[in-house]
């Protein structure tokens, strides 16, 4: 189950849409190029795609420090790609 739910969800992804494009904005004026993807990411899609999703979570919480839980849900909902700029 995901964090925000209900009709909050719309206001939330509107709002995170519009902070990303000031963000783009504020970087290009300063002449801040976006980063690459992380450098698991490659790793990570590989190991997805070879139906390996145990060593897809191992590889996303090294990537990212985070918890069990918490990296099963990147990698069910399909939202590692975005975490790791891969998408």
């Amino acid at each position: 189950m995901g964090l925000f739910t209900g009709p909050d969800i719309g206001r939330i992804e509107w709002r995170l849409a519009r902070i990303e494009r000031s963000m783009a904005i504020i970087m290009e004026a300063l002449g801040i190029e976006k980063p690459g993807p992380h450098p698991a990411a490659a790793d990570i899609r590989d190991a997805i795609s070879r139906g390996r999703k145990i060593e897809a979570i191992k590889l996303y919480r090294d990537a990212m420090g985070t918890g069990l839980a918490e990296a099963k849900d990147a990698i069910d909902r399909g939202t590692w790609a975005q975490d790791l700029g891969a998408d």
